[in-house]
C-alpha cells in the first residue's frame, strides 16, 4: 500500500476551528477501553493507575491512581487521553498517553513521622507507549525515566456497569454522600458530599468527581478496593459563635480503602481506617452491553498539528486500502473557518456549519463556513454551486 503525506498551512484561526471538531464526543457506538498500569520506582514508590476511556484514536476518559511512597498513600482522579491506537488489526501498537495533573501527587513522610502532601500545582505527564494487540487485550509498556518501570494492559469493555449509591458516617462530626459512576475498576462519576466537622454548627457541601475501584460484579461475593473524592481534602476554620468556614484544597484528592459484599443486584461496603467516625454505604448497579466491534477505517489517516499564536500547520498521513491501490482517485482538503476570513464568489453562498461563540459580552457570533485554499493560498468558500475541489487526483 502506498502512503500519501498531505501538508496544509492555513491561518491559526482556521486550525482552531477545525480542532473543535477533533475534540468532539466519540460516536455513540465507539468502543470503551478499561485498563491497569503498574509503576515502580527505584526509591520503593509504587503506583497503580486504572482507567476507562471511550473511542479509539483518541480514547478520552478518566484515570484513578493509587500511589504509595515511604508508607504514605495518595489517591488521584483526573483525565487521560490516549492517541495513536489502531485496533483494526492485531499486532503491534504504539502511541502516546497524557495523564492530567498526576506528577508530584505522591505524599511523603516528614521529619515528624507524619505524611505530607504537596499543595501543587501538579504537572501533566505525557509519555509514549508500545505494545501488542491480540484482538481483545492490549499489552502495554510505557516509556519512563531509567529509575521507573511502568507496564500494564487494557481490554475492550463488553459491558458498562451503571452504579448509584450513598454512604454515611457520624461521630466527631458527620458526613453523607450520594454518588453515581460508570465502570467497575474503576467506576468513575460524580458525588455530592456533605461534611460537618466536630464543634461546627454548619455543614459544608461540594460536588466533584468520584472514583471507586474493585467492583467485581460478574457474580455475588466479596468486594474490596478504594473510594476517592476529587478535591476531597478541605480545611476548617472555627469561628466565634460555633460556625465554621470550610475551604477545599484544590488538587488534594482524598478517600479510603473499603471492603464489602455484592449480592448480584445491590452491594454494601464499609470504609476502613477512618479516624473520626465509621462510614458505611450501599449501592445498586445495572449492567448494559457495549459494542466490542472495532470498525476499520475507510482509509487510515494520522493527523499531527503544530499550533502557535501566529502560524498553524497540520499534516495528514493517509494510507489507502489495498483494494483501492492502483485505481484512480482524489484527495480533498477542506476546513471550517469564520466567514469573515473567507472569500466568496459573487452570487454564491458558502455552506454554513455553525457559528462562533463570543468570548466577550455582546460580541456578535460569526458564521463558520466550509472552505478550501485556492491557488493563491487564500481561503475560498465552498457552496453547493462550486462544490469541493480535489487537492490532487491521480492513481492511488
Amino acid at each position: 500500500m502506498r502512503a500519501t503525506s498531505l501538508r496544509v498551512r492555513p491561518v491559526a484561526a482556521l486550525l482552531f476551528a477545525t480542532a473543535w471538531f477533533a475534540v468532539a464526543s466519540p460516536a455513540a457506538n465507539a468502543i470503551w477501553l478499561t485498563g491497569t498500569v503498574d509503576g515502580r520506582g527505584s526509591d520503593g514508590g509504587t503506583a497503580q493507575i486504572t482507567f476507562t476511556c471511550q473511542g479509539e484514536n483518541p480514547c478520552r476518559g478518566t484515570y484513578f491512581a493509587m500511589m504509595q511512597y515511604d508508607g504514605c498513600e495518595t489517591g488521584a482522579i483526573d483525565s487521560i487521553v490516549i492517541t495513536g491506537l489502531d485496533l483494526s488489526r492485531t499486532g503491534s501498537v504504539s502511541g502516546s498517553a497524557t495523564l492530567t495533573a498526576i506528577e508530584d501527587r505522591a505524599d511523603w513522610r516528614g521529619p515528624d513521622g507524619l505524611c505530607r502532601s504537596s499543595e501543587g500545582p501538579f504537572p501533566d505527564i505525557s509519555t509514549t507507549f508500545t505494545g501488542t494487540w491480540d484482538g481483545s487485550t492490549i499489552q502495554l509498556s510505557l516509556a519512563t525515566p531509567t529509575d521507573v518501570t511502568m507496564s500494564g494492559s487494557a481490554r475492550v469493555m463488553s459491558r458498562l456497569a451503571k452504579v448509584s449509591g450513598s454512604m454515611y458516617g457520624s461521630g466527631k462530626g458527620s458526613m453523607t454522600a450520594i454518588f453515581s459512576c460508570e465502570g467497575e475498576t474503576p467506576c468513575i462519576g460524580t458525588s455530592t458530599a456533605t461534611f460537618r466537622d466536630d464543634g461546627c454548627s454548619n455543614d459544608f457541601t461540594f460536588t466533584e468527581r468520584f472514583a471507586m475501584s474493585g467492583l467485581q460484579l460478574s457474580q455475588p461475593g466479596s468486594i474490596s478496593g478504594a473510594v476517592v473524592f476529587r478535591s476531597g481534602d478541605f480545611s476548617t476554620v472555627r469561628n466565634p459563635g460555633g460556625t465554621c468556614t470550610y475551604a477545599l484544597r484544590p488538587g488534594r484528592d482524598e478517600g479510603a480503602w473499603y471492603s464489602g459484599n455484592w449480592n448480584g443486584s445491590s452491594g454494601s461496603f464499609t470504609l476502613l481506617d477512618t479516624v473520626e467516625y465509621p462510614i458505611s454505604g450501599g449501592f445498586t448497579a445495572s449492567l448494559e452491553p457495549l459494542s466490542t466491534t472495532v470498525i476499520p477505517p475507510v482509509f487510515e489517516m494520522t493527523v499531527t498539528t503544530n499550533i502557535t499564536p501566529t502560524v498553524s500547520s497540520a499534516r495528514a498521513d493517509i494510507r489507502f486500502r489495498p483494494q483501492d491501490v492502483g485505481t484512480s482517485g482524489s484527495i480533498y482538503a477542506f476546513a471550517v473557518a469564520p466567514q469573515t476570513l473567507v472569500r466568496t464568489a459573487k452570487g454564491e453562498v458558502p455552506f454554513v456549519v455553525g457559528k462562533t461563540k463570543g468570548t466577550k459580552a455582546g460580541e456578535t457570533p460569526v458564521a463558520c463556513v466550509l472552505a478550501q485554499l485556492d491557488s493563491s493560498g487564500q481561503l475560498q468558500g465552498v457552496s453547493s454551486t462550486s462544490g469541493l475541489q480535489a487537492y490532487v487526483s491521480n492513481v492511488l
